[in-house]
């Protein structure tokens, strides 16, 4: 197990938060942005379970003709010394978009698989604030997965496993 220092994980935070301040400046306001047509989206961030890892992410956002709810697909692969990957289906509901932020909120269910075993049912819910621009769209969200690990006396007295997403940054196209 590699050992971190209690002060690094809110300074990498700290970073990623300045860098997404940074990007909220510099993007291009438009209302329309993300809301109709397909979207294809990737990101990562930070991953922790037992201990920290890293988090990577690709979305596809399907059109809807109602403008605050939306459907998104995620497939996505995490690593923090132990690795899973994971395909969701989520809802987006955005009660605010505005030309410069949309807050949205998020709750999925999908398949998550560990090297070894089959894939197994979960869940997932999450907050993002999306900063809209011309051509893409910048997400910052955090999010928490659960999911079975299977059933017996080999896994003890939990049979959920967890995995949270302090902080992701993406890119939605």
């Amino acid at each position: 197990m590699i050992h971190r220092p209690g002060w690094l994980l809110p300074l990498i935070n700290s970073a990623l938060s300045v860098a997404a301040a940074s990007l909220f400046l510099a993007a291009p306001a438009s209302a329309q942005a993300g809301s109709d047509g397909f979207s294809f989206g990737i990101g990562g961030g930070f991953a922790r379970a037992n201990s920290l890892g890293y988090y990577v992410l690709s979305t596809l956002e399907f059109p809807s003709p109602v403008r605050f709810v939306r459907s998104r697909a995620d497939l996505f692969f995490a690593d923090w010394g132990q690795n899973v990957t994971g395909l969701t289906a989520n809802v987006l509901i955005t009660p605010l978009s505005g030309k410069r932020l949309a807050p949205y909120a998020l709750a999925g269910a999908g398949a998550y698989s560990m090297p070894g075993s089959n894939p197994k049912a979960g869940w997932t819910l999450g907050v993002g604030l999306r900063l809209p621009g011309e051509l893409r769209s910048v997400t910052v969200e955090s999010r928490a997965h659960g999911y079975l690990r299977g059933h017996g006396p080999e896994f003890g007295s939990s049979r959920w496993r967890y995995l949270y997403v302090p902080i992701g940054l993406g890119v939605q196209f």
